[in-house]
């Protein structure tokens, strides 16, 4: 007879709490919903980046000179195999590097060495150098 009672209790309880409610008009008050989306699969890439090479990984270059280098990307899956450029150590704004590895070094270059990094756009850790000597 207790059980019974206290349940009927709380079910009254319920039922005044419920009743006491002032709802501002035109609220919402339904069950909340959430909505997860999963990504398309052109959005989903599988892989992995093993490691960047350069080559040459030192050579002589001098002064308004060229020199072409080259990447290996090695990869697994869909991981993308290219690379970001830059040149480090120049004082020269003339002294570039292309989006292709073609260095440039400008005639006003001052330094005596270059370094010459790629870098995996997929995964950012993978990267490798090349020595240049002015």
């Amino acid at each position: 007879m207790k059980k019974n009672l206290v349940v009927l209790v709380l079910a009254a309880a319920a039922v005044f709490l419920n009743s006491c409610l002032v709802l501002p008009y035109g609220v919402d008050y339904s069950e909340p919903t959430v909505s997860i989306s999963a990504p398309t699969p052109a959005q989903i890439v599988e892989g992995e980046v093993y490691g960047v090479s350069i080559r040459p990984t030192q050579v002589a270059v001098r002064r308004q000179m060229t020199q072409q280098f080259t990447v290996d990307v090695a990869v697994t899956g869909d991981a993308s195999k290219k690379v970001t450029w830059e040149v480090g150590g120049n004082t020269s704004a003339k002294t570039t590097i292309n989006s292709n590895g073609l260095l440039t070094v400008g005639n006003d270059e001052k330094a005596d060495t270059l370094i010459i990094r790629a870098t995996s756009t997929f995964d950012r850790t993978k990267s490798a150098t090349a020595k240049v000597i002015i």
